[in-house]
């Protein structure tokens, strides 16, 4: 059980964030991301853990998807 000081602390800083919407997770580009994996710790060594990789492996994996669309397309 929280003490009521922290309980207190707590709902203020909440409200803070509410009041001054530092709390929202949508950024500018209107993109909702869910990871929960990123507070989680990371294998450094791991090659998707770099943002601009997982960028330019996600724009393959979408080109590949539309490539084939194409293709089923003209069949």
């Amino acid at each position: 059980m929280l003490y009521p000081l922290q309980a207190l602390q707590r709902l203020g800083v909440q409200a803070w964030a509410t009041l001054t919407r530092r709390g929202s997770s949508l950024g500018k580009s209107g993109v909702l991301l869910h990871d929960p994996a990123a507070s989680s710790p990371h294998n450094l060594d791991d090659p998707f853990f770099n943002p601009e990789v997982q960028s330019r492996v996600a724009r393959m994996i979408a080109g590949a998807a539309q490539k084939k669309a194409k293709e089923s397309d003209l069949s």
